[in-house]
């Protein structure tokens, strides 16, 4: 993939990870990364990430747990479980 992360690539690493039988796979990412990433909306104008504030649970994007790490490359998205990785990367502004 080149260029930014879109909402596409997002949707394909989620469907690729339930084809993959992944079980209660996260979403892991740097801050910077998860700064671009949840302002990303889908084509009806709505935001994948659900704010943990208003839903009283962890961050979310697509209803998966968000995991903010800063040993994660900026740029980087990885969704994964205990035994899979499923890696998107993208370019940064």
């Amino acid at each position: 993939m080149t260029g930014r992360l879109t909402e596409n690539d997002i949707r394909d690493a989620y469907f690729d990870a339930r084809k993959m039988d992944m079980r209660d796979p996260e979403f892991h990412m740097s801050p910077r990364t998860w700064c671009e990433v949840r302002n990303i909306k889908d084509d009806n104008g709505r935001f994948l990430w659900q704010n943990a504030m208003l839903n009283g649970d962890r961050d979310r994007l697509l209803n998966l747990p968000v995991n903010i790490d800063r040993t994660i490359p900026d740029g980087e998205v990885r969704l994964q479980d205990r035994w899979d990785t499923i890696t998107l990367r993208g370019e940064m502004p």
